[in-house]
């Protein structure tokens, strides 16, 4: 077997290769780059946009060199994409045994082909080649939700706060309608159960990062003030709120953060800020809402939809510039109990309820919100982490508590694809 040539003996025929990586007749992360590995893209035949920030291509064809040469016919053949989100609808694959004349066409991405009918040995010799058809859903600019791994424990209208690298979720309530003190933390694609809160809590507010994080406001019960700090590995209490509320929204570190809305005995407009020990209120929001979504800092901030003393839905946007409030674009659709994550020049609300549970999402591009790819599962009570372009959303109530994990992400091939020969 030749590799960028060196020959390297595997037993049996000789067999040449040309891939960056070749492991028992595998040839993996065949395009990393515009050139491919060692040469391996042909960029006459191929088509496909490719984009070098986001390291993937593109709607159309990605055409291979040779990939192999041998006297041995091909038996069997998987190719498959290395991404880092999968494919909503996947590309098909073109292979040619005889260097290019003729075409087995059509098959899918991901299955092992083992009909080559329409293929013959190019005088004696089979030299593989491949065409990636790749479809609309591999764009730098389409992103979609993909089910992974679910939480330990359903629940629902709880906080959260992170990355899609590193995220908690804390409080709410569970199958049983109980009210919860558990915390679990999501780390390389699954979650885990860490130290509780001090408290069993629902409908709370909550920011920060996975290794320090603020919860604040809910009903345990009673509505209350309280407010508890998480140090990476455990939940301790430190200054109340200023005012007993739930169902407020929040946003910033553990050394800067806002509370804003809220209920009491009715929706409220206040807005508190967390100076890294103690609150202080600050100038409100224009309207009265609870259940409404948030997102910043505490010195740019964005807070959007929720519902009014009055019960309606919301489409309201509001942006904070570190002293006051000021509408701006509203929503296309109003809704409460959504979650939400980003920043005043990039945002994503997904999920929640107006009369009935939803999967809708919405983007914020900075001046104005507009719809994009929906939730596999409509639900309220959801909760999410992350920034525009790169979103966890995890549990929820559809009818029922959930614990189902989605992740929002760009569906463009990522790392390249695996080759697999036999």
């Amino acid at each position: 077997m030749r590799i960028f040539g060196q020959t390297v003996s595997i037993g049996g025929p000789a067999r040449s290769y040309r891939a960056g990586i070749v492991s028992d007749g595998s040839i993996v992360d065949i395009y990393t780059r515009a050139q491919g590995e060692a040469g391996l893209v042909d960029l006459e035949t191929t088509t496909a946009m490719y984009e070098e920030d986001e390291n993937c291509y593109g709607p159309g064809i990605v055409a291979t060199e040779q990939l192999y040469e041998s006297v041995d016919a091909i038996t069997s053949l998987l190719v498959d994409e290395l991404t880092n989100t999968p494919i909503g609808t996947r590309g098909t694959v073109d292979v040619s045994f005889d260097n290019g004349n003729s075409w087995a066409v059509g098959f899918a991405m991901g299955s092992t082909l083992t009909d080559f009918s329409g293929t013959s040995s190019d005088g004696g010799v089979y030299k593989l080649k491949l065409k990636f058809n790749l479809g609309s859903d591999y764009g730098t600019d389409v992103y979609v939700w993909t089910t992974t791994s679910a939480l330990n424990e359903a629940k629902a209208d709880f906080a959260g706060c992170g990355l899609t690298s590193a995220a908690l979720c804390f409080g709410g309530y569970d199958t049983s309608a109980a009210i919860v003190s558990t915390t679990e933390k999501w780390s390389e694609g699954s979650w885990v159960t860490t130290s509780s809160l001090t408290n069993a809590i629902q409908a709370l507010g909550g920011c920060g990062t996975v290794s320090s994080a603020l919860s604040f406001a809910g009903h345990t019960g009673a509505t209350v003030n309280h407010t508890n700090k998480w140090n990476g590995s455990t939940w301790a209490t430190t200054t109340n709120l200023s005012e007993a509320k739930h169902t407020p929204a929040g946003c910033g570190t553990t050394s800067g953060a806002l509370c804003f809305g809220g209920y009491i005995t009715s929706a409220v407009n206040t807005t508190e800020l967390w100076s890294g020990g103690s609150w202080s209120t600050t100038s409100s929001l224009t309207q009265s809402k609870r259940s409404l979504a948030g997102g910043g800092n505490a010195d740019a901030a964005l807070a959007w939809g929720g519902d009014t003393a009055s019960g309606a839905y919301v489409t309201v946007t509001e942006i904070w510039n570190s002293l006051t409030w000021a509408t701006t674009s509203s929503l296309i659709e109003g809704q409460q109990e959504m979650a939400g994550c980003g920043t005043t020049s990039a945002a994503l609300t997904f999920g929640g309820a107006d009369a009935d549970y939803r999967d809708g999402v919405e983007i914020w591009s900075g001046s104005s919100w507009a719809t994009t790819t929906s939730l596999n599962e409509a639900k309220y009570y959801n909760e999410g982490c992350g920034i525009s372009t790169s979103a966890l959303c995890f549990g929820g109530d559809s009818g029922s508590v959930v614990s189902t994990t989605e992740k929002w992400g760009h569906s463009g091939v990522q790392l390249g694809f695996a080759v697999n020969i036999n």
